[in-house]
């Protein structure tokens, strides 16, 4: 099965050459960031994408969220990506 995610050279051209994002982080109000921290978070992203969040699909589709009575119900296999974007942490 083919790994549907964008591949890391497609989302740098968007991020770097299209956005210029590099032009951004020269600005005083990001200056906590540069491209190496940039890099790294989007590193983690794809980590957590492709380890928690692309495995959770089928359950995911499976299952479906329902509303009843004002409540959203998510898939069980949701409950560890959302602690894991919560906390911030690397999986």
């Amino acid at each position: 099965m083919a790994l549907e995610l964008a591949e890391r050279r497609d989302v740098d051209f968007v991020l770097y050459e299209q956005l210029g994002l590099d032009e951004l982080i020269k600005h005083e109000r990001f200056a906590a960031f540069n491209k190496k921290t940039l890099d790294l978070i989007i590193t983690e992203a794809r980590r957590l994408a492709v380890k928690e969040l692309l495995p959770a699909n089928g359950p995911g589709d499976k299952e479906g969220c329902t509303f009843s009575g004002g409540t959203v119900k998510v898939p069980e296999a949701y409950r560890r990506i959302f602690e894991l974007y919560r906390e911030g942490r690397r999986t």
